[in-house]
């Protein structure tokens, strides 16, 4: 399991009652080192995904500025979608409002757009503040 986890691309830890064992990057730099933490937690949230077997239900989720009634119309620019909504938290960490919205055809966990209109998009879930490394790390 040790083999199959790095080569996911997540960090491990073994330990026991007299020593630990990690394996991933370490940095000095706190901002540094709470961005390659969410990019290793979004490999977690996908490798979980996969392990559990869970069915895709073909929902795909991004942020929005201002929120808007249920099955309303966004245009979005420069921004990821994200087939995972625990992912699109975690990479959008600083936004407030996110929405789902279906696609037919799976894309991928994340998919670049420059210009896209997203129809009939509701809101699923809304912050209070935007996200600290603590609300990362215990969620």
């Amino acid at each position: 399991m040790f083999y199959y986890y790095n080569l996911c691309g997540c960090d491990t830890i073994a330990t026991n009652d007299k020593c630990w064992f990690y394996c991933g990057n370490l940095y000095y730099d706190s901002l540094l080192h709470f961005e390659y933490y969410k990019r290793k937690l979004c490999y977690k949230i996908r490798l979980l995904f996969r392990r559990n077997r869970t069915q895709w239900d073909g929902y795909y989720y991004t942020y929005v500025d201002t929120p808007k009634r249920k099955n309303s119309t966004y245009n979005i620019t420069n921004r990821f979608i994200f087939k995972l909504l625990d992912e699109a938290k975690v990479y959008y960490s600083s936004k407030r409002h996110f929405v789902k919205f279906k696609i037919p055809i799976d894309l991928g966990y994340k998919r670049y757009r420059k210009k896209m209109k997203i129809q009939k998009a509701n809101i699923i879930y809304t912050r209070e503040k935007p996200a600290t490394f603590k609300d990362i790390l215990v969620s």
